[in-house]
Formats: structure tokens, C-alpha cells, sequence
């Protein structure tokens, strides 16, 4: 006996195109506070004939600059400890575990990467 497939299965619903958002909007839909397509020309300017320019999105290079500078840190005080003997990286863990918040020793940890790792 075959299943014959129930009503609800064979209806197809609608696809809904959804709008993507864009990270960075041009400068055009950027002063007049409006919602950019994100092309080039975005579709705000291409219908208003103006110039359509994108600046340089400098937040996301700093987040990239900085993250690459954290992780060098971090590969650097890795290597650190693996080569240093037990007594050593023991109080550098205490020293590392009394700061008040993660940022504290994320500062120290890139202070001591840049200096050459003199505390562990």
C-alpha cells in the first residue's frame, strides 16, 4: 500500500526574501539616517542619481589589529610556560589569578610578552 502524502506536505509556502543587513552603510544613507542596500551603488543613490561612497570601516581593523596582538601575546606566554620549570609558572598563575578582572591580566600579560616574558 503506498502513503499518499497529506494535503499540508504538498502546499508550498512562499519563499520570503529577506533583507540582509549591512555592517556599513554608505555615507549618503549614513547622513540621511536611512537603510543602505550595501551594494555599490547602493539602490538609495542609484535612485537619487548622488555619488555613492564608502569610508573605511577603521573600528573593525582595530578589532583586527588588536585581537592578532592578543593572540601573539598569548602564544608567546604559552611558550613561555612550557619552558619554564614548575616553581616559576606556579606563581605566575598566583600573580595572574590576583588581578581583579580579566582585563587587569590581559594588560599584564601583553606588558610581559612585549618585555620578554621577565615574570614567568
Amino acid at each position: 500500500m503506498e502513503k499518499v502524502p497529506s494535503s499540508q506536505s504538498q502546499i508550498q509556502r512562499p519563499s520570503v526574501v529577506k533583507r540582509q543587513n549591512v555592517s556599513l552603510a554608505c555615507t549618503e544613507c549614513r547622513k540621511k539616517r536611512i537603510k543602505c542596500s550595501g551594494t555599490t551603488p547602493c539602490a538609495n543613490c542609484t535612485a537619487k542619481g548622488c555619488p555613492c561612497l564608502y569610508g573605511s570601516d577603521r573600528r573593525r581593523k582595530a578589532h583586527i589589529i588588536e585581537s592578532f596582538i592578543l593572540q601573539q601575546a598569548l602564544l608567546y606566554t604559552v611558550g613561555q610556560l612550557r619552558s619554564e620549570n614548575p616553581d616559576k609558572v606556579k606563581s605566575f598563575i598566583l600573580r595572574i589569578r590576583g588581578f581583579q578582572s580579566n582585563r587587569d591580566a590581559e594588560t599584564f600579560l601583553l606588558c610581559e610578552s612585549r618585555q620578554g616574558g621577565q615574570a614567568v
